[in-house]
């Protein structure tokens, strides 16, 4: 009778031949590390700046209570992402205006994203601007933002950044600029954290070499 190897490891109480453990472990180290640079790439594709305000929770036909901007240095892609009360959401027809300003950039910096007007079947509670402005190339972690010309005076005249209805003589049904918590108050850019992808990759080189080792011996 054929004796088998003493080397073996058992799972789930069932022995397997230690070189069936070689066959699979080198190429699934493979694949976690190649995981691992996927993972980076997605991520250097990412947003990797970000600030956000609140507003309280108001009565305004629509009602915004946070919006979150967040924007890739290197290319000056945003996104806005804005939030309105479900009790209070955005439906029919409104007009978006972003009006954004930065004292601490080089130039003195006034983003706006105007005139975005939409006319909705269906209530949502989300909406989300996108697209890309050079002047955000400037804009970095640590500057200072407001929705409005109060905190940091007036840079191109009287601005906000607030939702409207798209007609003639048209009255802003909410601003996120004039309620007292941000009226005169800011945001400060914050850069997204990288994640442990440094990490991951060390323990996947170890894990490379060790395993090299072992399939030497």
């Amino acid at each position: 009778m054929e004796t088998k190897s003493l080397r073996t490891c058992f799972s789930f109480g069932r022995p397997i031949a230690l070189h069936r453990i070689k066959k699979y472990c080198l190429p699934l180290t493979i694949l976690f590390f190649l995981l691992l640079l996927t993972s980076s790439r997605v991520y250097a594709d990412s947003f990797d700046h970000f600030f956000t305000f609140s507003d309280p929770i108001d009565s305004f036909h629509i009602d915004l209570t946070e919006m979150f901007f967040e924007f890739e240095k290197a290319t000056g892609d945003y996104s806005i992402r804005f939030t309105a009360d479900p009790a209070h959401p955005f439906d029919s027809d409104f007009r978006i205006n972003v009006n954004l300003f930065n004292p601490d950039g080089s130039p003195l910096a006034l983003f706006q994203d105007h005139f975005n007007d939409f006319n909705l079947s269906a209530s949502t509670t989300t909406m989300i601007l996108a697209g890309t402005n050079a002047m955000l190339l400037e804009w970095s972690a640590g500057d200072r933002v407001a929705v409005n010309w109060v905190p940091f005076g007036t840079p191109s005249g009287t601005f906000f950044t607030a939702v409207s209805t798209p007609l003639p003589g048209m009255t802003y049904t909410d601003y996120l600029s004039l309620d007292h918590l941000v009226h005169d108050d800011y945001a400060v850019i914050q850069a997204v954290p990288e994640p442990c992808l440094m990490v991951l990759l060390g323990i996947s080189v170890l894990s490379l070499a060790g395993l090299k080792k072992w399939w030497k011996e």
